[in-house]
Protein backbone atom coordinates (compact mmCIF):
# COMPACT_ATOMS: atom_id res chain seq x y z
CA UNK A 1 0.00 0.00 0.00
CA UNK A 2 2.81 2.60 1.01
CA UNK A 3 4.27 1.74 -2.35
CA UNK A 4 0.93 2.51 -4.19
CA UNK A 5 0.70 5.53 -2.40
CA UNK A 6 4.62 6.74 -3.04
CA UNK A 7 4.08 5.95 -6.92
CA UNK A 8 0.67 7.99 -6.74
CA UNK A 9 1.82 11.25 -4.36
CA UNK A 10 5.61 11.34 -5.73
CA UNK A 11 5.68 14.63 -7.94
CA UNK A 12 3.37 16.43 -4.88
CA UNK A 13 6.22 14.99 -2.47
CA UNK A 14 8.75 16.09 -4.59
CA UNK A 15 6.97 19.51 -5.18
CA UNK A 16 6.99 20.21 -1.44
CA UNK A 17 11.06 18.73 -0.80
CA UNK A 18 11.84 21.66 -3.39
CA UNK A 19 10.06 24.10 -1.73
CA UNK A 20 11.28 23.70 1.58
CA UNK A 21 14.94 23.49 -0.05
CA UNK A 22 14.42 26.67 -1.79
CA UNK A 23 12.74 28.20 1.86
CA UNK A 24 15.65 26.77 3.62
CA UNK A 25 18.40 28.10 1.87
CA UNK A 26 16.65 31.81 1.19
CA UNK A 27 16.07 31.80 5.26
CA UNK A 28 20.01 30.92 5.41
CA UNK A 29 21.12 33.33 2.88
CA UNK A 30 18.92 35.72 4.57
CA UNK A 31 21.01 35.31 7.94
CA UNK A 32 24.49 34.85 6.40
CA UNK A 33 23.69 38.58 4.77
CA UNK A 34 22.36 39.92 8.18
CA UNK A 35 24.98 38.52 10.03
CA UNK A 36 27.89 40.21 7.61
CA UNK A 37 26.47 43.51 7.71
CA UNK A 38 26.47 43.20 11.70
CA UNK A 39 29.65 42.31 11.61
CA UNK A 40 30.73 45.25 9.16
CA UNK A 41 29.11 47.90 11.65
CA UNK A 42 30.63 46.49 14.45
CA UNK A 43 34.53 46.00 12.55
CA UNK A 44 34.56 49.85 11.67
CA UNK A 45 36.99 52.13 12.29
CA UNK A 46 33.78 54.14 14.09
CA UNK A 47 33.52 52.11 16.66
CA UNK A 48 34.61 52.16 19.99
CA UNK A 49 34.59 48.97 22.55
CA UNK A 50 34.36 50.45 26.04
CA UNK A 51 36.93 48.90 28.29
CA UNK A 52 34.71 47.33 31.05
CA UNK A 53 32.10 45.75 28.36
CA UNK A 54 29.30 48.36 29.24
CA UNK A 55 28.92 49.03 25.36
CA UNK A 56 27.42 45.44 24.31
CA UNK A 57 24.98 45.70 27.18
CA UNK A 58 24.10 49.24 26.28
CA UNK A 59 23.66 47.89 22.50
CA UNK A 60 21.64 45.13 23.41
CA UNK A 61 19.54 47.28 25.46
CA UNK A 62 19.00 50.05 22.59
CA UNK A 63 18.35 46.64 20.30
CA UNK A 64 14.38 46.51 19.34
CA UNK A 65 12.35 43.09 21.00
CA UNK A 66 13.67 40.48 18.86
CA UNK A 67 10.67 37.45 17.30
CA UNK A 68 11.19 34.26 16.93
CA UNK A 69 12.99 32.65 13.80
CA UNK A 70 10.71 30.71 12.47
CA UNK A 71 8.30 33.91 12.10
CA UNK A 72 10.23 34.86 9.67
CA UNK A 73 9.19 32.06 7.65
CA UNK A 74 5.94 33.28 7.31
CA UNK A 75 6.82 36.88 6.53
CA UNK A 76 9.62 36.29 3.79
CA UNK A 77 9.56 37.45 1.13
CA UNK A 78 5.79 38.15 0.65
CA UNK A 79 4.44 36.75 3.38
CA UNK A 80 1.16 35.26 2.78
CA UNK A 81 0.97 36.01 -0.49
CA UNK A 82 4.33 33.46 -0.91
CA UNK A 83 2.60 31.31 0.61
CA UNK A 84 -0.71 31.01 -0.91
CA UNK A 85 1.35 30.94 -3.94
CA UNK A 86 3.31 27.87 -2.55
CA UNK A 87 -0.20 26.55 -1.67
CA UNK A 88 -1.30 26.92 -5.51
CA UNK A 89 1.66 24.95 -6.83
CA UNK A 90 0.92 22.20 -4.38
CA UNK A 91 -2.87 22.10 -5.11
CA UNK A 92 -1.80 22.48 -8.92
CA UNK A 93 0.57 19.07 -8.66
CA UNK A 94 -2.11 17.27 -6.37
CA UNK A 95 -4.64 17.88 -9.27
CA UNK A 96 -2.03 16.83 -11.93
CA UNK A 97 -1.71 13.62 -9.41
CA UNK A 98 -5.44 12.83 -9.78
CA UNK A 99 -5.71 14.09 -12.89
CA UNK A 100 -3.26 11.70 -14.30
CA UNK A 101 -4.88 8.69 -12.02
CA UNK A 102 -8.04 9.61 -13.40
CA UNK A 103 -6.63 9.18 -17.07
CA UNK A 104 -5.18 6.13 -15.98
CA UNK A 105 -8.53 5.02 -14.79
CA UNK A 106 -10.34 6.01 -18.26
CA UNK A 107 -7.81 3.92 -20.00
CA UNK A 108 -8.16 0.90 -18.20
CA UNK A 109 -11.73 1.42 -18.61
CA UNK A 110 -11.40 1.88 -22.08
CA UNK A 111 -9.61 -1.26 -22.36
CA UNK A 112 -11.98 -3.18 -19.99
CA UNK A 113 -14.93 -1.71 -22.58
CA UNK A 114 -12.76 -3.12 -25.61
CA UNK A 115 -12.43 -6.32 -24.30
CA UNK A 116 -16.02 -6.64 -22.81
CA UNK A 117 -17.61 -5.51 -26.53
CA UNK A 118 -14.95 -8.17 -27.83
CA UNK A 119 -16.29 -10.75 -25.85
CA UNK A 120 -19.97 -9.44 -26.81
CA UNK A 121 -18.51 -9.65 -30.26
CA UNK A 122 -17.63 -13.20 -30.37
CA UNK A 123 -20.61 -14.25 -27.91
CA UNK A 124 -22.75 -13.18 -31.10
CA UNK A 125 -20.51 -14.38 -33.79
CA UNK A 126 -21.13 -17.78 -32.32
CA UNK A 127 -24.69 -17.74 -31.61
CA UNK A 128 -24.98 -16.24 -35.54
CA UNK A 129 -22.72 -19.93 -36.15
CA UNK A 130 -25.18 -21.80 -34.02
CA UNK A 131 -28.32 -20.17 -35.24
CA UNK A 132 -27.23 -21.01 -38.76
CA UNK A 133 -25.97 -24.75 -37.63
CA UNK A 134 -29.48 -24.77 -36.19
CA UNK A 135 -31.07 -23.60 -39.71
CA UNK A 136 -29.11 -26.18 -41.40
CA UNK A 137 -30.19 -28.98 -39.12
CA UNK A 138 -33.47 -28.05 -39.65
CA UNK A 139 -33.60 -27.09 -43.49
CA UNK A 140 -31.84 -31.08 -43.65
CA UNK A 141 -34.62 -32.61 -41.86
CA UNK A 142 -37.25 -30.79 -43.60
CA UNK A 143 -35.39 -32.21 -46.86
CA UNK A 144 -35.43 -35.29 -45.36
CA UNK A 145 -38.91 -35.62 -44.03
CA UNK A 146 -40.92 -33.95 -46.96
CA UNK A 147 -42.96 -34.85 -50.00
CA UNK A 148 -41.30 -35.41 -53.44
CA UNK A 149 -43.13 -36.23 -56.31
CA UNK A 150 -41.54 -38.86 -59.02
CA UNK A 151 -43.48 -38.23 -62.77
CA UNK A 152 -42.86 -40.94 -65.29
CA UNK A 153 -44.36 -41.28 -68.71
CA UNK A 154 -45.05 -45.00 -69.48
CA UNK A 155 -43.82 -46.82 -72.60
CA UNK A 156 -46.17 -47.24 -75.71
CA UNK A 157 -45.62 -48.83 -79.11
CA UNK A 158 -48.54 -48.87 -80.61
CA UNK A 159 -50.68 -46.04 -82.22
CA UNK A 160 -54.15 -45.55 -83.41
CA UNK A 161 -54.95 -44.17 -86.44
CA UNK A 162 -58.58 -43.26 -86.46
CA UNK A 163 -58.54 -42.06 -82.62
CA UNK A 164 -56.43 -39.13 -80.74
CA UNK A 165 -53.81 -41.32 -78.97
CA UNK A 166 -53.18 -41.03 -74.71
CA UNK A 167 -49.88 -41.28 -73.26
CA UNK A 168 -49.90 -42.40 -69.96
CA UNK A 169 -48.40 -40.11 -66.87
CA UNK A 170 -47.41 -41.75 -63.64
CA UNK A 171 -46.69 -39.99 -60.62
CA UNK A 172 -45.36 -41.01 -57.42
CA UNK A 173 -44.69 -39.81 -53.82
CA UNK A 174 -41.60 -41.36 -52.91
CA UNK A 175 -41.20 -39.04 -49.80
CA UNK A 176 -42.09 -40.29 -46.66
CA UNK A 177 -44.84 -37.54 -45.99
CA UNK A 178 -48.19 -36.46 -47.88
CA UNK A 179 -47.85 -34.08 -50.78
CA UNK A 180 -51.00 -31.69 -50.91
CA UNK A 181 -52.92 -29.50 -53.34
CA UNK A 182 -51.35 -31.55 -56.35
CA UNK A 183 -51.50 -29.31 -60.00
CA UNK A 184 -50.25 -30.25 -62.59
CA UNK A 185 -50.08 -28.81 -66.43
CA UNK A 186 -48.72 -31.22 -69.18
CA UNK A 187 -48.82 -31.62 -73.18
CA UNK A 188 -47.46 -33.92 -76.06
CA UNK A 189 -46.21 -33.64 -79.41
CA UNK A 190 -44.89 -35.01 -82.10
CA UNK A 191 -41.38 -34.01 -84.34
CA UNK A 192 -41.12 -35.98 -87.51
CA UNK A 193 -37.81 -35.17 -89.45
CA UNK A 194 -38.61 -33.36 -92.45
CA UNK A 195 -41.57 -31.95 -91.38
CA UNK A 196 -42.66 -28.39 -89.33
CA UNK A 197 -43.32 -30.13 -85.93
CA UNK A 198 -46.81 -29.23 -84.17
CA UNK A 199 -47.25 -26.63 -81.25
CA UNK A 200 -47.64 -28.54 -78.38
CA UNK A 201 -50.06 -27.54 -75.64
CA UNK A 202 -50.96 -27.76 -72.19
CA UNK A 203 -53.82 -28.99 -69.80
CA UNK A 204 -54.88 -29.49 -66.78
CA UNK A 205 -54.67 -33.54 -65.71
CA UNK A 206 -57.19 -35.21 -63.89
CA UNK A 207 -54.93 -36.25 -61.10
CA UNK A 208 -56.15 -36.17 -57.16
CA UNK A 209 -54.81 -33.59 -55.09
CA UNK A 210 -53.37 -35.63 -52.27
CA UNK A 211 -50.63 -38.04 -52.97
CA UNK A 212 -49.79 -40.28 -50.13
CA UNK A 213 -46.02 -41.78 -50.34
CA UNK A 214 -45.59 -44.74 -52.62
CA UNK A 215 -48.99 -44.83 -53.91
CA UNK A 216 -48.55 -44.07 -57.59
CA UNK A 217 -51.39 -41.95 -59.54
CA UNK A 218 -51.64 -41.79 -63.02
CA UNK A 219 -53.03 -39.43 -65.64
CA UNK A 220 -52.69 -38.99 -69.61
CA UNK A 221 -52.03 -35.84 -72.08
CA UNK A 222 -53.24 -36.83 -75.54
CA UNK A 223 -51.88 -36.25 -78.76
CA UNK A 224 -52.57 -37.21 -82.57
CA UNK A 225 -50.01 -38.41 -85.65
CA UNK A 226 -51.29 -36.36 -88.15
CA UNK A 227 -52.53 -38.17 -91.32
CA UNK A 228 -50.52 -36.54 -93.83
CA UNK A 229 -47.45 -37.89 -92.31
CA UNK A 230 -48.56 -41.28 -92.33
CA UNK A 231 -48.27 -42.55 -96.12
CA UNK A 232 -44.55 -40.27 -95.94
CA UNK A 233 -43.30 -42.48 -93.07
CA UNK A 234 -45.14 -45.59 -93.77
CA UNK A 235 -42.25 -47.93 -93.51
CA UNK A 236 -39.37 -45.60 -93.76
CA UNK A 237 -36.71 -44.73 -91.24
CA UNK A 238 -37.80 -41.28 -90.63
CA UNK A 239 -36.62 -40.13 -86.95
CA UNK A 240 -39.39 -39.41 -85.15
CA UNK A 241 -39.89 -37.95 -81.62
CA UNK A 242 -41.96 -38.13 -78.81
CA UNK A 243 -41.99 -35.05 -75.93
CA UNK A 244 -44.29 -34.79 -72.86
CA UNK A 245 -43.62 -31.91 -70.83
CA UNK A 246 -45.24 -30.03 -68.15
CA UNK A 247 -44.99 -28.64 -64.72
CA UNK A 248 -46.16 -30.18 -61.41
CA UNK A 249 -47.23 -28.00 -58.34
CA UNK A 250 -47.46 -29.60 -54.67
CA UNK A 251 -47.47 -28.44 -50.93
CA UNK A 252 -45.75 -30.28 -48.25
CA UNK A 253 -46.27 -31.16 -44.63
CA UNK A 254 -44.03 -27.77 -43.94
CA UNK A 255 -46.28 -25.92 -45.86
CA UNK A 256 -43.52 -25.04 -48.66
CA UNK A 257 -45.01 -24.90 -52.26
CA UNK A 258 -42.63 -26.54 -54.65
CA UNK A 259 -42.67 -25.93 -58.72
CA UNK A 260 -41.37 -28.45 -60.80
CA UNK A 261 -40.65 -28.68 -64.61
CA UNK A 262 -40.18 -32.23 -65.89
CA UNK A 263 -39.58 -33.31 -70.20
CA UNK A 264 -39.02 -36.41 -71.39
CA UNK A 265 -38.61 -37.41 -74.35
CA UNK A 266 -38.69 -40.98 -76.81
CA UNK A 267 -36.99 -41.65 -79.71
CA UNK A 268 -38.52 -43.43 -82.89
CA UNK A 269 -36.80 -44.76 -86.51
CA UNK A 270 -40.10 -45.87 -88.39
CA UNK A 271 -43.30 -46.98 -88.33
CA UNK A 272 -44.49 -50.06 -89.36
CA UNK A 273 -48.63 -50.51 -90.69
CA UNK A 274 -50.60 -52.96 -88.86
CA UNK A 275 -53.88 -54.47 -88.77
CA UNK A 276 -57.31 -52.71 -87.70
CA UNK A 277 -55.76 -49.34 -88.18
CA UNK A 278 -52.95 -49.59 -85.73
CA UNK A 279 -49.40 -48.61 -86.54
CA UNK A 280 -46.57 -50.21 -84.86
CA UNK A 281 -43.64 -47.79 -83.45
CA UNK A 282 -39.82 -49.29 -83.90
CA UNK A 283 -39.04 -47.77 -80.76
CA UNK A 284 -34.78 -46.77 -81.07
CA UNK A 285 -34.86 -44.88 -77.30
CA UNK A 286 -37.09 -45.09 -74.45
CA UNK A 287 -38.42 -42.10 -72.23
CA UNK A 288 -35.36 -40.34 -71.24
CA UNK A 289 -35.07 -36.69 -69.60
CA UNK A 290 -33.89 -33.80 -72.21
CA UNK A 291 -33.36 -29.88 -71.21
CA UNK A 292 -36.31 -27.66 -72.67
CA UNK A 293 -34.62 -25.19 -74.72
CA UNK A 294 -36.82 -21.48 -74.14
CA UNK A 295 -39.56 -20.79 -76.50
CA UNK A 296 -40.15 -24.88 -77.58
CA UNK A 297 -42.97 -24.96 -74.72
CA UNK A 298 -44.74 -22.15 -73.04
CA UNK A 299 -46.80 -22.55 -69.64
Amino acid sequence: MLKRLALKYWPMVLLVTLIGAVLYMSRYAENRKAEHQENAQVGGPNAVIPPNGNGQSTQNANKPHQYPNWIDTFTWPEGATTWALFLTLIVIAWQSTETRDAAKAALLQVGFMERQTKILEDSVAAAKDSAKAAKDQIQLVMEKERARVEVAPLDFDAVELTEPNKIMIEFTNIGPTSAFNVRVEAGARVIVEGFKPEQGEYTDLALPTLLKPDKPESSWVVWDFPRRWQKDVAGDKVRIDFEVTGQIKYRDIFDTVHTEDFSYRMNVYGIEAVPRNFIQLKVMRKWYPFDLHPGDWEF
